[in-house]
């Protein structure tokens, strides 16, 4: 069953974990969301706000981040993101904890 929560207000909710298989988050508020190890496998996340978002862990596999907000929003050890992809959510502003040019030690809200 595909969840809709197209249009929700989660800002600063702790998803820890969470499962949103193949979920409708598209224009979605989830700024400062902690998305940490959520299972997001084929969500919908266009147009949705992950600004400062934490995806740390998350799952990717199959979502498409082309037109969502990524400015601050904290990725690593992903599955489902290219290296392309990577590049060009850091060209959007995205920061990566396991991606060569960025820094590490990024402290990350959990």
């Amino acid at each position: 069953m595909r969840i809709n929560l197209s249009g929700i207000n989660l800002r600063g909710a702790d998803l820890v974990g969470v499962d949103l298989r193949s979920a409708n988050l598209s224009e979605a508020n989830l700024i400062e969301a902690n998305l940490s190890e959520a299972d997001l496998r084929r969500a919908t996340l266009s147009e949705a706000d992950l600004s400062e978002a934490d995806l740390i862990e998350a799952s990717l596999r199959g979502v498409k981040l082309k037109t969502s907000v990524v400015e601050l929003t904290v990725f690593g050890n992903n599955d489902g993101l290219t290296d392309t992809d990577k590049t060009a959510l850091q060209e959007r502003g995205a920061i990566f904890q396991d991606f060569p040019g960025e820094t590490a030690d990024i402290p990350v809200k959990r």
